[in-house]
């Protein structure tokens, strides 16, 4: 098929399941987590289906991409769980957030059982059952989960006043981006093949950066550090990117599964990760405009917000999808 065909393909099966399929799904979730809310007088806040609903299109992708992988959909158990990793992760994050706690002493608090909780905390210890007695091997959660866990307390210095170098901030950045991303994969049954583990770390810190972009302007004006509001030269961190979105490609392509599966994943991959590459092109002539230095305090929201619904930004997405597309058929013939 040719790539350009292939592409347009690509870009609506994922609009179907993002924008059909998992809003099916989280009409089921909210309504079960509504009821067992409902036991102490309690309900999901806007807020709370806002960011949920977020996060489990996040879920939803990476089930696709790594069910693609394998060669097999995902079973409804599978597809349950990654519903309810979504759900758990944002109330996870703005708690962590809120409380101060580390990973460690958050997970004894929820474990701890509290029927008095919060609705946050009451959401964390529904959720963090369901996954525990549903996932079939919870070791390997379980472990993803810690690590994830410890490098999101990491995160936290990020809005801390110290300021942190550039190689400071990528490590926390690549192993929470990395981590998460692992830990999305681990609700799948089929266990990691041999450089698995890498390649899809390496994809996480991609994903990370991409958010990091896209969040620029509301990191900046939350005084939270990221390699991109720190920077004033973008050009490293764009080579950076295109770098690492290279060597992502080049890790997936050697893994052992078959070409055809490798293919259908990174196909539906690309289009994620060129979004991150339109809105550093959007950044970069901001900065080219302002004598060559990228400073937020000079730029307004409507300047540093990449709208990818807008029919330029799509089409250049859509290009750079068929560029890369064309390297990964090179990799793999």
């Amino acid at each position: 098929m040719p790539l350009n065909i292939d592409i347009y393909k690509t870009y609506f099966n994922l609009g179907i399941k993002i924008y059909l399929i998992n809003k099916f799904r989280n009409r089921f979730l909210f309504n079960e987590l509504n009821s067992y809310l409902k036991q102490s007088g309690q309900k999901l806040s806007s807020k709370q289906i806002s960011r949920i609903s977020f996060y489990t299109t996040q879920s939803c992708i990476t089930n696709s991409w790594f069910s693609l992988l394998r060669g097999a959909v995902p079973s409804k158990e599978e597809i349950q769980r990654g519903l309810y990793l979504g759900a758990f992760t944002p109330i996870y994050d703005d708690l962590m957030d809120s409380s101060g706690l580390t990973h460690l002493e958050l997970v004894s608090f929820i474990e701890s059982g509290n029927k008095k909780s919060s609705v946050s905390v009451r959401l964390l210890q529904y959720l963090f059952n369901k996954l525990k007695t549903t996932t079939k091997d919870f070791s390997v959660f379980e472990h993803y989960f810690k690590i994830a866990g410890e490098a999101q307390t990491e995160s936290i210095k990020q809005i801390k006043e110290k300021k942190l170098t550039n190689s400071e901030l990528r490590k926390i950045s690549y192993d929470k981006g990395g981590y998460f991303t692992l830990l999305y994969r681990s609700v799948l049954n089929n266990p990691l093949i041999e450089n698995e583990e890498k390649a899809i770390y390496s994809l996480g810190n991609i994903l990370q950066l991409t958010n990091d972009i896209f969040d620029a302007h509301k990191d900046h004006q939350n005084k939270q550090q990221t390699l991109v509001n720190i920077s004033q030269d973008l050009n490293n961190l764009n080579n950076e990117f295109l770098e690492l979105t290279d060597n992502t490609i080049r890790q997936f392509c050697s893994l052992t599964y078959p070409s055809k599966n490798i293919k259908s994943a990174l196909y539906e991959i690309i289009p994620v990760i060129t979004r991150g590459i339109v809105c550093l092109d959007q950044f970069l002539k901001l900065q080219a405009n302002n004598n060559g230095v990228f400073d937020l305090e000079k730029f307004t929201r409507k300047e540093l917000i990449c709208d990818m619904e807008k029919t330029k930004n799509i089409k250049k997405s859509i290009n750079y999808s068929i560029s890369y597309k064309s390297m990964i058929s090179k990799l793999i013939e």
